[in-house]
């Protein structure tokens, strides 16, 4: 079997258009980082170790 490559992503995300509003304009998903591996746990396991 060969390595795939995954993404991690988390919806704790949000955008704002102006440092002066109080709330979002949207909210979001944002990219954590990628890691590499057979199985998510396995890309998951490279992700932790790449990105401490």
């Amino acid at each position: 079997m060969r390595k795939r490559l995954f993404i991690f992503m988390t919806p704790n995300g949000a955008t704002y258009s102006s440092p002066i509003e109080m709330y979002p304009d949207m909210e979001n998903f944002q990219v954590l980082g990628f890691g590499e591996g057979i199985n998510e746990e396995e890309a998951f396991k490279d992700f932790i170790e790449n990105n401490k």
